[in-house]
Parts: structure tokens; C-alpha cells; sequence
């Protein structure tokens, strides 16, 4: 009984882990390719 009540929780949790962690690094390296395309676009100006 403890193992059917401890096993529904775990999917939930390792699904939204799952997300935050596949999520998270794909926003930080959408932002650092963005501020990089900015910097040069504003050197290449001056």
C-alpha cells in the first residue's frame, strides 16, 4: 500500500523536474545567445 501511494507522487515530481530542468537551461542559453548577437551586432556598428 506505502508503495502504490509513494510510486504516484514520484511521476509527477520526476515529470515536473524533468520539465524545469530541460526548460531552465534552454532559457538561459536562448538569453546568452541573444545578449551575444546583440553585443556584436552593437560592436559592428561602432
Amino acid at each position: 500500500m506505502q508503495a502504490q501511494d509513494a510510486s504516484r507522487p514520484q511521476v509527477d515530481i520526476s515529470l515536473a523536474v524533468g520539465t524545469l530542468f530541460g526548460l531552465i537551461p534552454f532559457l538561459i542559453g536562448c538569453t546568452f545567445i541573444g545578449v551575444l548577437a546583440l553585443i556584436v551586432r552593437w560592436r559592428q556598428r561602432r
